[in-house]
């Protein structure tokens, strides 16, 4: 089995009681959703869809920010930054 797992860093908000998940190398694989578990999850699939459909189209799939340096520029009150990762084999 050929494993293709990919991790983004990810800021995770609360808006007007829906959570976003948007990543900022990658928004396109944002995501929001009334549920946090289900945003996360979608985001996971969103994460793998992005990547694919970049990878499918020759297209420059950038590297991930490290985690540290999105801690630093997104982390304040209420939000909460954490990689997602995810295996591109599943999609």
């Amino acid at each position: 089995m050929d494993y293709h797992i990919v991790s983004y860093p990810a800021v995770i908000s609360e808006e007007a009681g829906k959570t976003k998940v948007h990543f900022p190398d990658l928004p396109d694989a944002d995501v929001l959703d009334d549920n946090k578990w289900n945003a996360l999850m979608r985001a996971e699939i969103g994460l793998a869809l992005t990547v694919i459909d970049l990878e499918s189209h020759h297209e420059e799939v950038p590297q991930p920010t490290d985690l540290e340096k999105v801690i630093e520029e997104f982390q304040k009150n209420g939000v909460q930054v954490q990689a997602i990762t995810t295996d591109l084999d599943e999609y």
